[in-house]
């Protein structure tokens, strides 16, 4: 197929996705996995927070293509289709949409081409060949019978295989896909959210991520009944996995990943072995971000070592509660403290009694890896200076006033040897070690930056193999080179 700039009729569109399009998109369809709808259990996933179904935008192209002209009398029917998700779409964001139609191809019908990108990720590429189709309907539903997605064992899932029944909530679709429910042969654009359930509920279920499919008409189809699947291949190399699919109306291949686990950092009783119980005592430490992650790692090191501490959360509650119960069950106090950096709001005697903290750890950040790129994306430069130079400004400004004179905040060996697609990322980190140095030759306070390499988080895990360092002596030699420096 020829590219763009040959196509006959281009259609651009911005566009966003809220919370309320994504649970409409699951009661539309049945796809109800937790990563696209709560927000809670996505900041746990590698992306940091909920992403939109790869189907929904998907479709939201189409429906967008629909102001073309597609060369047919409606409804067309999809001929053949190719897509992929090569990085997640986040809700509230800018999505800059494109659309081109072909009017011939060597195959007859009509081309059509979609691409989807934010912050100059490519999202979302679709090549279709369209088709004279018929009318036709899909059976209503507003009863999916499961509403959790399955979770199988690695050990089976090359054996795992069924079928479901094909069908739609004809109101929420009518409402999220107007112009496509009118154009395109309505048994295809079932089909094609059936893919959404298959990954996201069925196979591989929960930790699952949608990569992309290849589908062709059937011939033989009926347009009715249901989607039936099987895993033909699971790599576990790369937890990658081929399932062949068929519906009434097309046949394809999808491929997906089983995504890795949410890390768990060490109890504070394995922390605690690596500690001289005494090393921090003396010492109140307030833990920006200290619900997870290395964060949490280093807030159990310091109640270990005898420091009194104070953990913030800003959605993260529940992490915050698990955190705080696994101190408490060995002896180990922490106090807990809703904080958000990028809207800070700052109260008096909040902890410790009211006494100011004598150090603070700022370890907050928003999801770091998200996707290639092909340009340098002003926008995420944005969200990580909101981050790492805004918040961390106003906390040590304010702390700084109370009386703490000792703050470390993680700079990053990306700065240094700045990995692929990550050019955000490191800049912004590196414009944060130029301020603290500044601010604290100027105000006579301690910034350490150390610059961390990789290690095991909830954001790092990857299915590729990538050499991490072990957390716990990389946090520990930060707090005692901190502590270290006014003792």
């Amino acid at each position: 197929m020829a590219g763009m700039a040959n196509a006959d009729r281009v259609l651009k569109v911005c566009t966003r996705f809220d919370s309320d399009d994504q649970l409409q998109f699951a009661r539309a369809f049945g796809d109800f996995n937790p990563m696209h709808l709560d927000s809670q259990f996505a900041r746990r996933l590698a992306f940091g927070d909920v992403v939109v179904h790869g189907v929904h935008t998907l479709l939201r192209a189409l429906d967008m293509a629909c102001d073309l002209d597609l060369g047919f009398d409606l409804p067309v029917a999809i001929g053949e289709i190719s897509v992929r998700f090569p990085s997640p779409v986040f809700l509230d964001t800018d999505v800059d949409m494109t659309a081109s139609v072909e009017s011939s191809n060597e195959q007859g019908g009509l081309s059509l081409e979609l691409t989807a990108k934010t912050q100059n990720r490519l999202v979302m590429s679709a090549n279709i060949r369209l088709q004279a189709g018929a009318a036709d309907e899909v059976p209503h539903s507003t009863d999916w019978q499961r509403r959790d997605p399955v979770q199988h064992s690695e050990d089976a899932l090359d054996q795992v295989e069924g079928q479901f029944d094909v069908t739609w909530n004809e109101p929420c679709v009518a409402q999220l896909f107007p112009r496509l429910q009118r154009s395109l042969q309505n048994s295809d654009i079932a089909t094609l959210a059936a893919l959404s359930r298959l990954v996201g509920m069925e196979c591989p279920g929960l930790r699952s991520i949608f990569s992309g499919f290849k589908l062709a008409h059937r011939i033989d189809g009926d347009r009715e009944g249901q989607l039936t699947y099987n895993v033909r291949r699971f790599d576990q190399r790369f937890s990658k996995l081929n399932v062949t699919v068929s519906s009434g109306s097309l046949v394809g291949e999808v491929q997906a990943f089983l995504r890795p686990e949410p890390h768990e950092q060490p109890s504070i009783e394995t922390i605690a072995a690596e500690i001289n119980g005494a090393e921090f005592v003396g010492h109140r430490v307030l833990v920006i971000g200290g619900s997870r992650g290395l964060g949490e790692l280093a807030a159990k090191a310091l109640a270990a070592g005898g420091a009194d501490v104070a953990i913030t959360f800003h959605r993260g509650k529940e992490d915050a509660d698990r955190v705080q119960s696994n101190m408490s069950q060995h002896g180990y106090d922490v106090e807990l403290l809703q904080f958000n950096v990028l809207d800070p709001k700052f109260s008096a005697g909040e902890t410790f009694g009211g006494a100011a903290p004598t150090a603070v750890l700022y370890m907050a950040t928003p999801a770091i890896f998200v996707g290639g790129r092909e340009s340098s994306s002003p926008e995420l430069r944005a969200r990580f200076d909101q981050f790492y130079l805004s918040g961390l400004q106003s906390v040590i400004h304010h702390y700084t006033a109370a009386g703490t004179s000792q703050f470390l905040t993680p700079s990053s060996e990306a700065v240094t040897h700045q990995p692929a697609g990550m050019v955000e990322y490191a800049e912004s980190k590196s414009a944060m070690e130029a301020w603290a140095r500044d601010f604290a030759q100027s105000h006579n306070v301690v910034i350490l930056c150390p610059r961390w390499p990789r290690m095991e988080t909830d954001q790092t895990m990857t299915n590729m193999p990538v050499e991490t360092a072990s957390p716990v002596p990389v946090v520990l030699e930060s707090l005692r080179a901190l502590f270290g420096q006014r003792d």
